[in-house]
């Protein structure tokens, strides 16, 4: 005997499709502020090796735009912008991680990123190239050494030592000052709406 059954209305998986959504973006922010949060400390603390990966990082960069240029076939302009672009980014190496973000020179390279950006995705989506080739391209040649520019800067307001004090001379007991993190400084501006939901991160009470 044929049973009519009831048409689904997939309402119930639409609402399920959503809630999985939005725990899966969840995780993956706080994954992404984690892995952030744990590189600027790194960067931090060993300033002078950051330094020279990004130094490293500029010329391997240059190569390979020369390499992409000679046996890839890729446009000249193209290839010259790129260089151009980390040819800026060697030149700030100098004030790294103090830099002014009103320096003709950090405004000029996030210029040239914004340019260096377009004329490579205009490029990559007027003709074919696998997805893995343009992806290895733009994070190799295009987001690492900028990427790790933002992480390493810090930021304009001035903070002490744990545990100095300032001294009649306007030193730190000997020590300078230490500029934290933006990408450290963001964060934690972040956090702290959120310590309130969080447990064992609630203001105490005040008491009279």
């Amino acid at each position: 005997r044929h049973i009519n059954r009831k048409t689904p209305s997939m309402i119930v998986f639409y609402m399920t499709q959503a809630i999985c959504f939005v725990v899966l973006f969840s995780f993956v922010t706080i994954c992404l502020a984690s892995g952030l949060y744990y590189l600027a400390e790194l960067i931090e603390e060993y300033e002078r090796t950051t330094k020279k990966l990004i130094k490293y990082g500029c010329y391997v960069v240059l190569v390979v735009h020369v390499l992409l240029w000679l046996f890839e076939g890729l446009p000249f302009t193209y290839i010259v912008c790129g260089m151009l672009t980390n040819a800026i980014y060697l030149a700030q190496l100098k004030q790294f991680p103090n830099i002014n973000l009103s320096n003709m020179k950090f405004i000029i390279s996030c210029i040239l990123l914004l340019v260096n950006h377009s004329v490579w995705f205009k490029h990559f989506t007027s003709q074919y190239y696998s997805f893995n080739n343009v992806f290895a391209f733009f994070l190799v040649c295009v987001w690492t050494i900028p990427f790790t520019f933002l992480i390493g800067l810090t930021s304009g307001d001035e903070t002490l030592p744990y545990g100095a004090t300032i001294t009649a001379s306007g030193e730190a007991d000997g020590k300078k000052y230490k500029k934290p993190k933006l990408i450290l400084t963001l964060l934690d501006k972040i956090k702290q709406p959120l310590r309130r939901f969080l447990p064992g991160e609630r203001e105490p009470y005040k008491t009279f």
